[in-house]
């Protein structure tokens, strides 16, 4: 299965220097983590900038830690493990409301991003819902397109 992961810019940064790859999540969240399956794949949807940014292949189950993940979220110790499927380089990431891809993913085809509300219901305001592996394919795509 798919899914998205919000994640904010420092927190991104934090995550794109660690060694392996982690996502960090409130303890709060332990209902969805554990729907999680190793091979599943995680589209980040960089919030702020408001871009994708990333997709990545989970490669361990949830587990708890008492490191600190993030170091402005020390709250987030549940730990999920990944490796890269694709990272654009140098930051070339691709503007959410890029019409060539939003009018393509399924995930959107009722949700105007003109209209005041369009983050709630093209769900991006949080993480792990659910994203078609059509739509991962297609950000995939457009990413390397790049």
């Amino acid at each position: 299965m798919d899914y998205t992961v919000t994640v904010t810019p420092p927190n991104w940064t934090t995550f794109l220097n660690t060694s392996p790859y982690r996502f960090g999540f409130r303890e709060t969240m332990i209902h969805q983590l554990v729907k999680l399956s190793v091979g599943d794949r995680l589209v980040v949807y960089l919030a702020q900038e408001m871009s994708w940014s990333g997709v990545f292949r989970i490669t361990k189950p949830v587990y708890k830690t008492d490191l600190t993940i993030y170091p402005s979220e020390p709250a987030f110790n549940m730990v999920i493990e990944v490796e890269e499927i694709y990272l654009p380089k140098n930051k070339n990431y691709v503007s959410i409301k890029t019409p060539e891809l939003w009018d393509r993913l399924d995930r959107f085809l009722a949700v105007d991003h003109t209209k005041s509300g369009w983050i709630y219901k093209a769900q991006l305001s949080r993480s792990l819902c659910r994203m078609s592996s059509n739509d991962t394919d297609k950000i995939i795509d457009y990413l390397r397109g790049i």
